[in-house]
C-alpha cells in the first residue's frame, strides 16, 4: 500500500497589487450566527443600517491603511434540533457520526452558546 500525503500551503494575498502575503498568525475569525439578527423581516433594517452608513467605505479603509480583511460568509440553512426533517432524515444534517471531522467545530459552538 503507498501512502500519499498532499499539503497544500493556504495564503492570502492583498488585492492592492503589492503582492504582500497575509501571515497566518494575523489571521482572526469573528462569527456571527445569523440566528443573532433576529427574525428575517428585520434583516432588511440591519443591512439597511450598513449600506447607509456606507459599509463598503469603511470596509475599504480599513483594508487599506490598516490591512484589515473582510470576509462575509452568510450561512441560510440552519434548522433547530426538533425540525421534522432532521427527525426523519438526520443524514441531511452534518453530525459527528457523517462528519467527525466537525469535532472541533461542535466543541466551538458549545462554548459559544
Amino acid at each position: 500500500m503507498v501512502k500519499v500525503i498532499i499539503h497544500v500551503e493556504l495564503y492570502l494575498v492583498w488585492s492592492d497589487g503589492n503582492s504582500q502575503v497575509l501571515e497566518q498568525e494575523y489571521i482572526t475569525c469573528q462569527s456571527v450566527l445569523s440566528k443573532s439578527l433576529g427574525s428575517l423581516s428585520e434583516w432588511l433594517s440591519h443591512i439597511e443600517i450598513g449600506y447607509h452608513s456606507k459599509l463598503k467605505i469603511i470596509i475599504d479603509q480599513i483594508s487599506k491603511q490598516w490591512k484589515i480583511f473582510s470576509i462575509t460568509d452568510l450561512v441560510h440553512n440552519h434548522v433547530i434540533n426538533y425540525c421534522q426533517l432532521l427527525k426523519k432524515h438526520a443524514e441531511c444534517a452534518y453530525n459527528l457520526i457523517n462528519s467527525p471531522h466537525l469535532k472541533l467545530a461542535v466543541i466551538l459552538d458549545s462554548i459559544l452558546i
